[in-house]
C-alpha cells in the first residue's frame, strides 16, 4: 500500500529513531540530525532490487579506473603501501587496494555483471573509500591537509592496515575450515570498511595528549577518545552522507549488524586495552584447545563472541603490523612514527606540559622498537599462533626485524627467544 508522503516521513522516522539508537550506540552522534539527514532521500525498495551488484555497469567501472582483479596485488606480505601509492600516481589508494580485496575476500564477484553475495551500490562505496582518504591526514576538526600532513596515521597507513588484515583474514580461513565458512560475506564487508576507517580524522596526537589538553573530543567520549571519533565520524558518512551510503539496499538488520561489528572492531585498536585483548583470547584459546579436536579454532568462532574477538584480534595485529613487514617496509614506517613522536613532543614542550614517553625528540627507534616489539608485537603474535600455526612464521619476522633494530642500535638483549624462531623462505606468501 502507498502511503502519502507525510505519512511515509513520519513512520521512516520513528523506525530510524530506533534504528539509528543500535547503531550508534555508543558514538555521541546526534540522533534527530541522522532523522532529518536520511528522511530527505526517497526510500527504495529493497526486496525489488536484485542481489546482482545492477547499479554497476562496465562502463561505470571504467569511469573509476577500477579493475577489480589486477588493479593491486594486495596478496602478498610483501606488499609495500609506498610503491602502491606512488604507483596509482597518489590519489585513490583505499580505491585501489579496498576494492580487489572485497573481490578476494568474496564479497564482490570476480567478473563484472555477475551475481555478488551483498546488494552493494558500488558508486556510493567508491564515494565513501575517496570521503574517508581526503579525512585523513588532517586536524581533529578533519580537515584535510595532504598526504604528509601526519607522517605515520594517514591514509597509507589505513591501506596499509586493510591489506594486513586481509592477509592475516586469509591465513586464518586457510588453517581452519569452520572459521572460513562461520566468516560470511557481511563479516568480511564490515571488517574491510573498519580497517578503512579505523583512524579516520586521525589528529596525530595521541589520547595521552587529549586528555592532557582537555581536548573537545576528550570531554565528548572521555574513553578511547580516538577510536570513538574515527568511529563516529565515519559511521556518519556511511549512514547519513547520501552520496555514500553504499548499503542502503541491504536489510536494516544487515546494516545494524555491520555497522555494530565496525564499532566493535574500531573501539578494539585502543591500545590501552591491548593487553586485556590477549589475555582474553588466550583464555579462549586455552578453552577450546582442552575440548580438543581437529579444528579447535572453529570452537572459537562457533561462539558471536568469539568469533568478533578473533576479528578483533586480527586488525589489532594488522595495527601494528609495520613492526613486523619486510625489513625496509619496517624501517620507512619507524621512521615516519618517530617524525609524528617528535611533533607530539614539541607542541607538548610548548604547552608546559610533560613531555610523553619516546617523544622527546631524543627517542631513537631502536630504543622504541626493544620496548615495543617484545611487550606488544610478540604476545599478540604468540596467541594467535597457538591457534594458527601458520601466523609463527610472522612472528619470527618480528623477532627477525628487533634483532636488527638492536644490531644496530648497540642494544644488547635476551636472544634465548630470538633464537628460537627462523624465518623459512616460502612459508609466507609473497
Amino acid at each position: 500500500m502507498l502511503l502519502h508522503k507525510d505519512q511515509q516521513v513520519v513512520k521512516t522516522k520513528a523506525k530510524l529513531n530506533e534504528f539509528q539508537r543500535q547503531l550508534i550506540f555508543d558514538c555521541g552522534m546526534d540522533v534527530q540530525e541522522g532523522c532529518n539527514s536520511t528522511t530527505r532521500r526517497r526510500q527504495s525498495d529493497v526486496s525489488s532490487r536484485s542481489v546482482l551488484c545492477s547499479d554497476i555497469r562496465d562502463h561505470e567501472w571504467s569511469t573509476w579506473n577500477i579493475d577489480p582483479v589486477t588493479a593491486v596485488d594486495v596478496n602478498g606480505w610483501n606488499f609495500n603501501v609506498f610503491q602502491t601509492y606512488d604507483g596509482i600516481g597518489g590519489k585513490g589508494l583505499l580505491r585501489a587496494v579496498v576494492m580487489p580485496i572485497l573481490v578476494e575476500q568474496g564479497v564482490l564477484p570476480a567478473t563484472r555483471g555477475q551475481p555478488g553475495p551483498l546488494p552493494l551500490e558500488l558508486p556510493r562505496l567508491f564515494n565513501f573509500l575517496d570521503q574517508l582518504e581526503d579525512g585523513y591526514c588532517g586536524d581533529a576538526t578533519g580537515a584535510s591537509a595532504g598526504p604528509t600532513a601526519n607522517p605515520y596515521h594517514n591514509v597509507l597507513h589505513a591501506a596499509d592496515v586493510t591489506q594486513a588484515f586481509h592477509f592475516f583474514l586469509t591465513l586464518v580461513c586457510e588453517a581452519s575450515p569452520g572459521v572460513r565458512e562461520a566468516i560470511t560475506p557481511q563479516d568480511r564487508l564490515a571488517c574491510v570498511l573498519a580497517c578503512a576507517a579505523h583512524d579516520y580524522t586521525h589528529p596525530g596526537r595521541n589520547n595521552v595528549f587529549l586528555r592532557a589538553t582537555l581536548a573537545k573530543v576528550h570531554v565528548q567520549y572521555f574513553d578511547s577518545v580516538l577510536e570513538r571519533l574515527h568511529l563516529s565520524r565515519a559511521l556518519r558518512l556511511l549512514l547519513l552522507s547520501p552520496k555514500c551510503q553504499a548499503l542502503r539496499n541491504l536489510t536494516q538488520q544487515q546494516q545494524i549488524q555491520i555497522h555494530a561489528l565496525i564499532a566493535k572492531l574500531i573501539l578494539a585498536t585502543d591500545m590501552a586495552k591491548h593487553v586485556e585483548f590477549i589475555d582474553t583470547f588466550k583464555a579462549w584459546a586455552t578453552s577450546v584447545h582442552k575440548r580438543g579436536g581437529e579444528d579447535p579454532a572453529s570452537l572459537l568462532v562457533a561462539e558471536e563472541n568469539g568469533k568478533v574477538l578473533l576479528l578483533q584480534m586480527l586488525l589489532k595485529a594488522a595495527d601494528i603490523c609495520n613492526t613486523f613487514r619486510p625489513w625496509d617496509t619496517c624501517t620507512t614506517w619507524c621512521a615516519r612514527l618517530v617524525e609524528e613522536f617528535s611533533r607530539q613532543g614539541e607542541e607538548e614542550r610548548a604547552l608546559g606540559l610533560e613531555t610523553s614517553k619516546f617523544m622527546d625528540g631524543r627517542a631513537t627507534p631502536q630504543e622504541m622498537q626493544n620496548t615495543f616489539i617484545p611487550l606488544m608485537v610478540v604476545p599478540l603474535l604468540k596467541s594467535l599462533s597457538a591457534l594458527f600455526p601458520n601466523f609463527v612464521s610472522l612472528e619470527a619476522v618480528a623477532w627477525d626485524n628487533l634483532r636488527r633494530w638492536r644490531r644496530s642500535g648497540g642494544i644488547q638483549g635476551s636472544t634465548s627467544s630470538i633464537n628460537s624462531y627462523s624465518v623459512e623462505p616460502g612459508v609466507m606468501k609473497v
